[in-house]
């Protein structure tokens, strides 16, 4: 039986053509890497400079994962880009990377060093680790396992896995987010200079 070519199949049939065509003809051109210049912050700054950091992560809605304060190290766990429907994220700083992640499964992961420079003051490096997910997407051949997709404890159960199989789960790295790293760093910045301002900072 033909199906009958409804305003809404014709409009998903036109997106899975020109979809690729656009994001293709779009992608843009990785930035090169920017200077990292000093920050005017003392020895007695250094905690001022680390909340700094933690804020501005957390308005990313990264998730902390290590802080290092005697190497001045700080670390976010991998991060799942944001989509089409979610406006209030802000962790696609181009359209190509909404369009990405929005398509398939991207993470990013933020390491920010915190390095003593000459004088009292301090360089900022913040590196955005990209990576895509690779796990496999789940293959449904009869209407069991479609029903097992709904079975919270079939979910839950551990499977055992050969190593090579969790190799092609692992995520597969895409390099850095330049642009992302910049924009973090400046809203560091900014946050430090806030909470520098603030009445005991």
């Amino acid at each position: 039986m033909a199906l009958r070519p409804t305003p809404g199949r014709l409009l998903c049939i036109a997106g899975l053509f020109l979809a690729p065509a656009a994001l293709a003809g779009c992608a843009p051109t990785p930035p090169p890497a920017a200077p990292q210049p000093r920050i005017a912050a003392t020895a007695e700054d250094y905690q001022t400079l680390i909340d700094a950091v933690e804020r501005t992560l957390q308005d990313y809605f990264f998730t902390i994962d290590l802080i290092d304060r005697r190497e001045g190290l700080i670390e976010t766990l991998p991060l799942t880009g944001m989509g089409w429907g979610e406006p209030w994220r802000r962790d696609a700083a181009t359209q190509w990377d909404l369009a990405e992640s929005t398509l398939q499964t991207i993470y990013r992961q933020v390491q920010v060093r915190i390095v003593p420079d000459a004088g009292d003051a301090y360089s900022l490096r913040v590196r955005v680790a990209v990576s895509r997910a690779s796990r496999p997407g789940p293959r449904i051949t009869n209407v069991s396992q479609a029903y097992g997709l709904f079975q919270l404890n079939r979910g839950l159960r551990a499977e055992p896995r050969t190593e090579e199989v969790r190799r092609m789960w692992e995520p597969v790295p895409l390099g850095e987010d330049r642009t992302l790293a910049m924009f973090i760093r400046r809203d560091i910045e900014a946050a430090f200079v806030k909470l520098k301002a603030q009445p005991g900072g």
